[in-house]
């Protein structure tokens, strides 16, 4: 499916991490807007991450996944990450609501399981 182009800010605040992560983050972008197109995208540029949150309303407070990207990798992370029914081991984090998948390149999202809490965090934030 063809997702619309990141927008120009974003770009810009992906640059200072080179190319790898750049193209990194926006794979990941590109899972998240393959499961649900019309989802919003919120971007900050924080002191040493570029995080993009994606709502179904536009509110910050409704993102159900984010992407955070770092100088070394990126982070693909699930507000209700607790509540997914996911296997055990696959999200990473000790949080009493978020969890995320960390990524250090395109090799990661390969792995079978890397993509798969995506569609169901979708279905889970949306039913709630």
């Amino acid at each position: 499916m063809k997702v619309r182009p990141a927008k120009p800010e974003h770009l810009a605040f992906l640059r200072p991490y080179g190319p790898a992560i750049t193209k990194l983050t926006l794979a990941v972008r590109k899972l998240v807007l393959d499961e649900d197109a019309g989802a919003v995208e919120l971007i900050y540029d924080a002191y040493r991450a570029v995080s993009s949150g994606y709502s179904f309303t536009g509110r910050p407070r409704d993102c159900c996944i984010y992407v955070a990207t770092y100088a070394k990798g990126m982070n693909l992370g699930f507000w209700d990450g607790v509540d997914l029914p996911v296997p055990d081991g696959f999200l990473e984090g000790t949080g009493k609501r978020c969890s995320h998948v960390k990524s250090a390149n395109i090799a990661d999202l390969a792995r079978p399981r890397s993509s798969s809490a995506d569609p169901v965090c979708v279905r889970h934030r949306r039913a709630s």
